[in-house]
């Protein structure tokens, strides 16, 4: 590779930066279009595109979108039953040992309600070293993850 001058790094990058922004900005308005299509209630008409830098014959590529997989955890719900002794269980137990560590969401930001309203969010740690029967969760409760 042959040493180039500060300039001419300079020019180099001066040219790819502007490409970069440009095909940015081609890609969020293709996006934009298809969630119009989104928003009006035009599903069957909205497309995934994307781009194909390396396809010869075609920069832009589309497909249609497919229906969510039901036995998939990520593009739909997923049930879990758990069973705990609510006397003694925090919800400190409930957050990092089974949904950070069993279901596997880790450090993601997520938030937990049950039927009265939200119990744990990462902003509002309040509630974690209660007991889950003084939160009112009690035998048959939904909790409900939302990431």
């Amino acid at each position: 590779i042959d040493r180039k001058s500060r300039f001419d790094i300079k020019e180099m990058a001066g040219n790819i930066i502007p490409a970069i922004a440009t095909t940015n900005a081609i890609v969020a308005g293709l996006c934009i279009l298809e969630a119009f299509k989104v928003l009006k209630g035009d599903y069957g008409q909205a497309k995934e595109v994307f781009l194909q830098p390396f396809a010869p014959t075609r920069l832009l590529g589309s497909d249609t979108s497919r229906k969510p997989n039901p036995d998939c955890p990520v593009c739909s719900v997923f049930n879990v039953t758990i069973k705990v002794d609510l006397s003694r269980a925090t919800l400190n137990d409930v957050v990092e040992d089974i949904i950070k560590k069993q279901l596997g969401l880790g450090e993601k930001e997520f938030v937990l309600n049950n039927e009265i309203g939200i119990v744990y969010d990462a902003d509002e740690t309040d509630n974690l070293p209660k007991k889950l029967l003084d939160l009112g969760i009690k035998g048959g409760s939904f909790l409900t993850v939302i990431d």
